[in-house]
């Protein structure tokens, strides 16, 4: 009677540790891989979109009507990516709804995606006006300000080389 009370503590205490060794992969899962930042559309077909990993920042723009294109390519600092991961809030992104779309009538569509490492994803169009996204200001302004630093690097590229 005894060996059967020893083995059935032991399968509780292995299935115990056996749980408890999986929760840190759970907080795992919430863990953001990639954030995707894309604005298309308007009376000259112009697109552009921006990708931030932990390692890298990666931009492209091109005009249709023009066939002008910028890529531009760059280490994400350490401290733009821990704003990334601090500021990042899954609960209001999961309440985050899409905007109307606005390409029908020549207007342009911002799009956001938000990748976590478990593989679950976060997309919407025009969703600026929200409340969610605007309890969310910090995440999506350091998206938007590293565009910003990009857009102005290449156009003093763009001064330097004319």
């Amino acid at each position: 009677m005894n060996v059967k009370r020893i083995i059935y503590f032991l399968i509780i205490v292995i299935t115990c540790l056996a749980c408890k060794s999986q929760q840190p992969l759970s907080a795992n899962n919430n863990k953001l891989c990639k954030v995707e930042y894309s604005n298309y559309g308007g009376i000259h077909g112009w697109e552009e979109s921006l990708s931030i990993t932990e390692e890298n920042i990666s931009y492209n723009s091109i005009s249709r009507r023009t066939n002008k294109s910028e890529k531009e390519l760059e280490k994400t600092s350490e401290n733009v990516w821990r704003k990334l991961e601090s500021s990042l809030d899954i609960h209001l992104l999961e309440r985050i709804k899409s905007g109307e779309s606005t390409l029908l009538y020549d207007g342009k569509d911002t799009k956001f995606k938000i990748v976590l490492c478990s593989g679950k994803e976060f997309s919407f169009i025009n969703s600026q006006d929200s409340d969610e996204y605007q309890k969310m200001n910090e995440f999506f302004s350091t998206i938007l300000d590293c565009r910003t630093k990009i857009i102005s690097k290449i156009n003093n590229n763009d001064k330097i080389n004319h």
